[in-house]
């Protein structure tokens, strides 16, 4: 088991901060949704801990590892809570279980509308946002383009599936998104020689834009499921006049 983790900042700055986090979700689920399933249900209190544990277990859709372990500590802790109404209690002990979750499980921890449906950390999908234009963009924060030379940019990269592969990547820019077709040769040669041809490429308008930082990022669709990939790295583009 790999314990690198405890030499890093961030587990404890987490670790810290995830306590408070976690009361907000105790008060949200224990006081707000399980009172009031206590008072529905009653005098079947089970019921009320079982609908308080899939309501919990819910709001984590569409991680299903998540699901799973939010449904067995909804369960305990509201059956604590309907024992002995402690929110602190339960908020620390909700704080040390994601923190075992999260690094010594290494569950995937995301949820939302850009999580993806799946079990842990490990990436699905290899990927690089290569250059835009001409300008190797791989090792820069922030990339100035200017619209008086310039009316379009061109995003080329590569996107590499670790299981199954790519069917469709889309670039977005600001708060839109370019299709870029897949599977096109791509300068990072030493991924092609290895990988076949995946590289995606994508032309995006810029003379109707106002100047400011725009993000730019992509999301993958993989042949066979039926969720998008939003890889974590995000980059910024300064459109000037």
């Amino acid at each position: 088991m790999d314990f690198q983790f405890l030499r890093e900042r961030i587990f404890w700055v987490r670790l810290v901060q995830y306590p408070f986090w976690a009361l907000l979700q105790q008060y949200i689920i224990l006081v707000f949704f399980f009172r009031r399933f206590r008072e529905a249900f009653s005098p079947h209190h089970f019921l009320a801990i079982l609908a308080c544990a899939i309501t919990f277990s819910a709001m984590h859709i569409p991680n299903p590892s998540l699901m799973i372990f939010t449904f067995i500590g909804g369960l305990f802790w509201t059956w604590v809570y309907h024992k002995q109404p402690n929110l602190f209690a339960t908020a620390i002990s909700h704080a040390v279980f994601g923190a075992v979750c999260c690094n010594l499980i290494s569950v995937y921890t995301v949820v939302g509308p850009y999580a993806d449906i799946r079990w842990s950390k490990a990436h699905p999908i290899d990927y690089s946002i290569h250059a835009v234009n001409t300008t190797l963009f791989e090792h820069k924060k922030v990339l100035p383009i200017s619209k008086a030379d310039n009316d379009t940019i061109t995003v080329i990269g590569w996107a590499r599936a670790a299981k199954g592969q790519v069917d469709k990547v889309y670039v977005r820019f600001g708060r839109r998104y370019y299709p870029a077709p897949y599977g096109t040769q791509n300068q990072a040669d030493s991924y092609k020689s290895y990988f076949g041809d995946v590289g995606y490429r994508a032309v995006i308008p810029i003379s109707n834009l106002r100047p400011g930082y725009y993000r730019l990022s992509i999301k993958v669709a993989v042949r066979g499921r039926f969720f998008y990939h939003y890889p974590s790295r995000r980059m910024w583009i300064r459109i000037q006049q």
